[in-house]
C-alpha cells in the first residue's frame, strides 16, 4: 500500500514542481518587460503560460484518484494517466495553435514520466500535503446536502433569515475588520474545532477534500465555502471579502475574543 501511496505521491510532486517550474518562467519574462498599463503577450508566451496551466489541468486529474483502492502499480498508473489527460480547466479548453502544442506537450511529457516509474523510484518520495480532488457524482451530493443548509451556489451567499433569526449560530465580518498580527490567532481558534478533515468548494467547481493542517481561512479564493461531512460548521468567503461563519461556539469564541468582529457583523447585518 505504501509503495501506491507513493506513487501517487511521486506523480502530484511532478506536476506541482512543473508548474512551480513554468510559472517562474513566465513571471520572470513578465518582469523584464517595459511596465505598460496594457497587458499584452508575445508570439513566445504562448509557448509557456500553457504549460503551467496544463500541469495543473494535470494535477487535478491526479488527485482525483485515490491509490488506495488499486492493487497494483499498473493498474494506479493506467488509472491516473486516463484520468489526468482528460482533465480540463478553463484555460486549457478550446485552445489553438502555439498554446495548444504546449499543452499537448506538457501532456506527452507526463504520460512519459508516469509510465517510466519503477519501483525503485519509490523508495524514498518526499512527504506532501494531503489534497483529494472530489468526482464530480460527489461534487452533485454534496451540494444537494448544502440546500438543505440554504446554499444553492448561485452565487452571492447571505442568508440574512437565517443570520436574524438565529443570530448566535452565525459571524459575519468584513477581511478589513481584521489587523494582520490578529489573522493567525483567528484561524487557529477556528482551527481548533475542526476535525481530521474538511472540505472546499468554489465557484470555479474544482472542489477538494484536505486535512486539518492545511486550514486557512484567510487564503481562501472568493466565493468559496467550507465545510465538515457533519455540516457541525460551515464558512463563506465572498468577492465582496467579507466572512460568514455558521457555527455557535466558533461565533461565541470568536466575539468574545475580538469585539471588533462582533462590531463588524452589526454593520453588516
Amino acid at each position: 500500500m505504501t509503495t501506491l501511496q507513493n506513487l501517487h505521491r511521486k506523480i502530484r510532486h511532478y506536476c506541482l514542481d512543473n508548474f512551480d517550474h513554468w510559472i517562474n518562467i513566465y513571471q520572470k519574462l513578465r518582469e523584464n518587460r517595459p511596465n505598460t498599463l496594457s497587458y499584452s503577450y508575445e508570439p513566445n508566451d504562448y509557448d509557456i503560460f500553457p504549460r503551467y496551466q496544463a500541469n495543473q489541468a494535470l494535477l487535478q486529474g491526479v488527485e482525483e484518484i485515490e491509490p488506495t483502492n488499486y492493487s497494483t502499480i499498473n493498474d494506479l498508473k493506467k488509472s491516473i494517466i486516463e484520468s489526468a489527460l482528460k482533465s480540463r480547466t478553463i484555460f486549457t479548453k478550446e485552445v489553438y495553435g502555439t498554446a495548444k502544442n504546449a499543452i499537448e506537450d506538457e501532456r506527452k511529457k507526463f504520460k512519459a514520466f508516469v509510465g517510466n516509474i519503477t519501483e525503485s523510484d519509490l523508495l524514498n518520495v518526499p512527504d506532501l500535503f494531503y489534497r483529494r480532488k472530489i468526482s464530480d457524482i460527489e461534487t452533485y451530493n454534496w451540494k444537494i446536502k448544502l440546500k438543505l443548509h440554504s446554499v444553492d451556489f448561485t452565487g452571492f451567499w447571505f442568508p440574512k433569515n437565517d443570520i436574524r433569526l438565529n443570530n448566535c449560530d452565525f459571524l459575519v465580518f468584513d477581511e478589513d475588520a481584521v489587523a494582520q498580527e490578529s489573522e493567525k490567532n483567528i484561524n487557529e481558534i477556528v482551527k481548533s474545532f475542526i476535525e481530521d478533515k474538511y472540505f472546499v468548494f468554489n465557484e470555479d467547481n474544482v472542489n477538494y477534500e484536505l486535512e486539518k493542517d492545511t486550514f486557512d481561512i484567510f487564503n481562501l479564493s472568493p466565493e468559496t465555502f467550507l465545510f465538515d461531512k457533519k455540516f457541525y460548521w460551515l464558512i463563506y468567503y465572498s468577492h465582496e471579502d467579507f466572512y460568514i461563519i455558521k457555527n455557535k461556539q466558533i461565533a461565541e469564541r470568536l466575539k468574545n475574543d475580538f469585539p471588533q468582529l462582533k462590531e463588524s457583523m452589526n454593520e453588516l447585518t
